[in-house]
């Protein structure tokens, strides 16, 4: 069984994992942690019809953080998941916040924070990756697919995809990864489980609504 998180395969993510043993070098440890995903999905007091089947904005955009973070840390916990706005019972948030705690064996523990977020009016995706040591910041700006650094010299941008089309971006990885997967008969069952059983193990009488 193959499940295709197609958002991992970004380019800027995909720059991001595989810079990393050189930007432990440069900047040390990732400290902390902040991701924040807008989608202009409720304006004017109403849903818009093709929101209607994601579930809220935590299980829409929740679940592409969860694997972009999985894809680069080997443990994640949610201390707390506040669910708010709900315009239809459950699963049906237009907001989240969701505190957390990460850890890898080549960078310790870190913190970290997201947002969801439907009622911006805006559709702007970006994380941001904090290192104490260099009193540094990596931000990957997943809307415009560049990854910039923020330190005591400046803003310099490290990387900046060709591709116009971000979604087709995301598409072009994914389609390699699965021919792989085709090749090798292996799938990513452990992966996906880690990413959804984070994802939801607070929407079950955890969460707290705002």
């Amino acid at each position: 069984i193959y499940n295709a998180f197609h958002f991992i395969y970004s380019p800027e993510i995909a720059w991001f994992r595989n810079s990393l043993n050189d930007i432990f070098k440069s900047h040390g440890r990732v400290g902390s942690l902040y991701s924040y995903f807008s989608d202009p999905y409720y304006t004017d007091g109403k849903l818009e019809n093709r929101a209607l089947s994601l579930l809220g904005s935590w299980v829409d955009s929740g679940s592409n953080i969860l694997s972009m973070l999985y894809s680069i840390f080997e443990y994640i916990a949610i201390d707390s998941l506040t669910l708010g706005g709900q315009y239809n019972g459950k699963y049906s948030d237009l907001f989240s916040t969701a505190p957390m705690m990460f850890k890898d064996s080549r960078n310790g523990t870190g913190f970290g924070h997201t947002v969801t977020n439907w009622v911006s009016n805006s559709s702007f995706k970006y994380t941001d990756f904090m290192f104490p040591e260099t009193n540094s910041k990596i931000r990957l700006n997943h809307s415009q697919l560049k990854v910039t650094l923020s330190d005591a010299t400046g803003i310099r941008v490290l990387f900046s995809s060709n591709e116009n089309n971000r979604l087709l971006a995301h598409y072009y990885g994914l389609v390699d990864a699965l021919y792989q997967v085709l090749l090798s008969g292996k799938g990513n069952e452990e992966y996906w489980k880690m990413v959804y059983s984070t994802m939801y193990a607070l929407m079950n009488g955890g969460e707290s609504n705002a």
